[in-house]
C-alpha cells in the first residue's frame, strides 16, 4: 500500500476565503512544485483536494485492531 497524507492548518478554509491573488498563487506554486517532485519519482497514484473540515475523520497512529483502523470524527 502506498499513500501520502497532506495536512492543512485548522483555519485553512477561512484563510483561503480571505486570501488575495498573490497568496493563492503562492499556494498553487508550492503545490505544483510538490506534485512535480513526487511525480518525478513515479510515486503519484492519485491526487485529490481535501474536503471541508466538517467531513474530516481522524486516523489514530497505532490504533489498528483486528485489521481495522480506529477512525474518529475530525476536529469541528
Amino acid at each position: 500500500m502506498r499513500f501520502l497524507v497532506r495536512r492543512a492548518e485548522p483555519d485553512h478554509f477561512e484563510r483561503w476565503a480571505t486570501a488575495d491573488d498573490a497568496e493563492r498563487t503562492a499556494f498553487f506554486d508550492a503545490l505544483r512544485a510538490s506534485h512535480e517532485a513526487v511525480s518525478a519519482r513515479g510515486a503519484i497514484v492519485a491526487r485529490e483536494g481535501l474536503a471541508a473540515p466538517d467531513r474530516a475523520v481522524t486516523l489514530r497512529k497505532g490504533a489498528v485492531t483486528q485489521g481495522q483502523a480506529e477512525v474518529g470524527a475530525g476536529s469541528r
